[in-house]
């Protein structure tokens, strides 16, 4: 009895791609956006480039975001992330 075994093997290259929360921090009265604010997930961190925008992945999952800078109101709200989410968010001036 003569067998023969024809083996194939496959490399799978996994990519896992998390969603983001992505958008702009701008000033509520002028619309301008404020750079170098910090933003927070859950302790990721990022800040807005020059132009107010920022981006950074997640986990799919509920988040509290947070967003504080100099001469602002701090913000803060849940959000709930499955897949990218756009936020263009407001501050307001801080009262001193």
């Amino acid at each position: 009895m003569l067998t023969y075994e024809n083996t194939t093997k496959y490399i799978v290259n996994v990519i896992h791609i998390m969603p983001r929360v992505y958008g702009r921090v701008y000033d509520r009265d002028t619309g301008k956006g404020i750079p170098y604010v910090v933003v927070n997930i859950n302790g990721r961190i990022t800040s807005t480039d020059a132009n107010g925008y920022f981006s950074i992945e997640v986990p799919q999952g509920t988040y509290t975001l947070t967003v504080r800078t100099a001469m602002y109101s701090p913000f803060s709200t849940v959000v709930v992330v499955s897949t990218d989410l756009r936020m263009d968010i407001p501050l307001a001036k801080a009262i001193l």
